[in-house]
């Protein structure tokens, strides 16, 4: 886990970065996050696939943290391989008779 030095009160509208880096808002925190999105995927940072806390799989952590650049929020590594598909709790009819 990150060392934070914000506030509790903290936005990514109230915090400047350093050169080359962009506020994310961490979802888990709601704390705002430097991160460098600047990141551009070459062949030698391909080691996937990952799964990521929004439980979407990305070929690489390059993608993954592309994709956390374009959404504005953090995506961390939630383990690698491939997501798993999320069980869905399924509404089933009930049939009442009369």
């Amino acid at each position: 886990m990150p060392i934070l030095c914000f506030s509790a009160d903290a936005t990514c509208s109230k915090v400047r970065c350093r050169d080359r880096q962009s506020c994310l808002k961490d979802l888990e925190t709601g704390l705002p996050r430097c991160v460098s999105c600047s990141v551009s995927c070459r062949p030698r940072h391909m080691h996937g696939p990952i799964c990521g806390t929004n439980n979407s799989t990305y070929h690489t952590w390059c993608h993954m943290m592309q994709d956390a650049c374009l959404k504005g929020y953090v995506i961390d590594t939630k383990h690698s391989g491939k997501c798993y598909p999320q069980k869905h709790s399924r509404i089933r009819p009930v049939i009442v008779m009369i």
